[in-house]
């Protein structure tokens, strides 16, 4: 089994067994210490789920490490879905195995991880690089910026003139430590595509959407706005059905028994 660590989930290239799994919660302070001492290049501090314009996503995430000349591509499926206060992430393997599940409330993570992966799998990680690409900018800078961290990206009115959309998350030292990228714009095309770049731990992520569904209340807040697209309704359905299937527990409460 080859891993390799990208948004959180230490992807497996080869899985030849269906998967056992462990099953623990931590406090998110705990996790940021311990990501903090491993230079792992995560947020410094914990973001409200309140700060993320989404209730369901389901995309494709392709990772790579800078000077990896192997030409392999490491994909795997992943769902994000939040209810209320509550973010669901799930990832699946190509096989269709589930690699880990995290429920984040903002003070608390519940992971369940299979024992394909490595013991250093580290939950907020995976909460860090989600939040870094989705979170409403003020909600994101008023939770690190105590801890001296700052984000830059365009504002509104030069939003239009940019080929790209482009967030950077700088540390207390000014030194630019996680960069997102988008195709459009503006924060929305986000939606459609986003790269981001761990340029502490040098892997980039690229993070394709299949199917999504915005938050209402997020975008009547300053959230990113846009229109679902109607057939993403159905996808969601059928998303969650399978994953529910494999996990073979609930994901915020959609799966039914």
């Amino acid at each position: 089994v080859r891993w390799l660590p990208l948004v959180g989930a230490c992807f497996t290239i080869t899985l030849s067994f269906t998967g056992c799994s462990t099953t623990q919660k931590s406090g998110v302070a705990a996790l940021i210490e311990s990501s903090a001492q491993l230079s792992m290049g995560t947020l410094p501090a914990a973001v409200p789920v309140k700060g993320l314009p989404l209730s369901f996503l389901h995309q494709q995430l392709i990772g790579s490490f800078a000077g990896d000349n192997s030409g392999k591509q490491r994909q795997i499926q992943a769902v994000a879905e939040r209810k209320g206060e509550v973010l669901d992430l799930v990832a699946l393997s190509g096989a269709g195995l589930q690699l880990y599940k995290v429920s984040y409330d903002g003070k608390a993570l519940d992971s369940t991880k299979s024992l394909l992966l490595p013991d250093a799998f580290n939950p907020w990680q995976i909460v860090s690089d989600f939040m870094t690409i989705y979170a409403d900018s003020e909600v994101l800078r008023t939770a690190i910026a105590p801890y001296g961290w700052t984000i830059e990206q365009p504002s509104a009115t030069s939003e239009a003139a940019a080929a790209k959309w482009r967030r950077t998350i700088k540390n207390a030292e000014g030194k630019p430590v996680l960069v997102v990228e988008c195709p459009g714009n503006n924060a929305q095309s986000c939606f459609r595509s986003a790269q981001l770049q761990n340029l502490q731990m040098n892997y980039g992520l690229t993070a394709k959407t299949l199917a999504y569904e915005h938050n209402k209340s997020a975008q009547q807040s300053g959230g990113p706005t846009g229109a679902t697209p109607p057939e993403h309704h159905a996808q969601r359905q059928d998303v969650l059905g399978r994953v529910c299937r494999i996990a073979r527990r609930p994901l915020s409460g959609s799966c039914r028994h």
